[in-house]
């Protein structure tokens, strides 16, 4: 397990360091902010949000849930702060949420998706706590994040994911999805791919039943997704998973749309960049692109 270890902290390692954080930074201007709330009595500090919302704005306000990146392994909801607070500036109520880091032996893969189910589930009771919308909920995420959102939308949305491994739903539905640089396919041949899946899953559990579900190529129940917006570059070495999950909801009939940036960002535009390095000039072009299809699926005034 060590080797495998080394593997995976070497690749997240590499995921991480573009990735430049002042954990001590001010609230924007006209944002309101609740810190550090914990969704489970148990005082880990990897089962707290944050929330973020407009100062002024008329209410109920469209809702996002973030899911940050990390490869599983790592990472928290400090690294895209910055991004919540932009898209809480374009009106919407954003909770930020963190999870588990699996470890390979206490924590595994089903029990962040336990996390984040119970996180969903704790936001459904709050929403009119902060003014936001039940019939305006969107999930976002990056890196393992994304993958991390279509799961949680499989469950909300679905049935197949959740009747699996016994979650419960809240009270809404997902009415999009936003995957910035997503690591979307579990099933990848390559050595990083394969260290998080040792550490992810017990040897008895791989192609069993609920693996078979979490696998998006293999889960008959994807049509049950929502609109998804995608983005990429060609600085993304994840860019093939994107190409490949957007072919796959094209087959399966799920309305999405694509943004793939060119070599011509001169190597700015690193894996995650939309949520990692928000104020880019591209990556605020994302979230303009991502705000606009998202109020393009549902009713209520542009938060663009």
């Amino acid at each position: 397990m060590s080797f495998v270890k080394t593997v995976a902290n070497w690749w997240i390692s590499d995921i991480m360091q573009p990735i430049s954080v002042d954990r001590h930074a001010e609230t924007p201007l006209g944002i309101d902010c609740a810190l550090d709330l914990p969704y489970d009595p148990d005082a880990d500090p990897l089962h707290c949000i944050d929330v973020y919302w407009p100062r002024e704005g008329v209410t109920p306000l469209p809702t996002v849930i973030h899911l940050h990146g990390g490869a599983f392994i790592a990472g928290d909801r400090i690294a895209t702060r910055r991004y919540c607070q932009m898209l809480a500036q374009r009106g919407f109520v954003v909770f930020n949420a963190d999870y588990r880091h699996i470890d390979g032996r206490k924590v595994l893969l089903e029990d962040t998706i336990a996390d984040v189910n119970e996180a969903v589930r704790w936001i459904g009771t709050r929403l009119d706590r902060y003014g936001a919308d039940q019939e305006r909920v969107f999930l976002t995420g990056n890196s393992s994040g994304a993958l991390m959102a279509v799961w949680t939308a499989l469950v909300i949305n679905g049935t197949r994911l959740g009747d699996a491994m016994g979650l419960p739903k809240p009270h809404f539905t997902v009415k999009g999805l936003g995957l910035h640089c997503g690591m979307l396919n579990p099933d990848s041949r390559t050595a990083p791919a394969w260290s998080i899946r040792k550490l992810a899953t017990r040897r008895n559990q791989r192609g069993s039943p609920i693996y078979n579900v979490l696998n998006p190529w293999t889960n008959h129940d994807l049509r049950s997704l929502p609109p998804v917006f995608l983005d990429t570059s060609d600085e993304d070495f994840m860019k093939p998973m994107t190409l490949s999950f957007a072919r796959l909801l094209g087959e399966n009939r799920v309305e999405y749309r694509l943004m793939d940036f060119d070599e011509a960002s001169k190597k700015r535009l690193v894996h995650g960049f939309a949520a990692t390095k928000p104020d880019l000039q591209e990556s605020v072009r994302t979230m303009s692109a991502m705000v606009r299809f998202f109020n393009d699926h549902v009713n209520g005034p542009a938060a663009d």
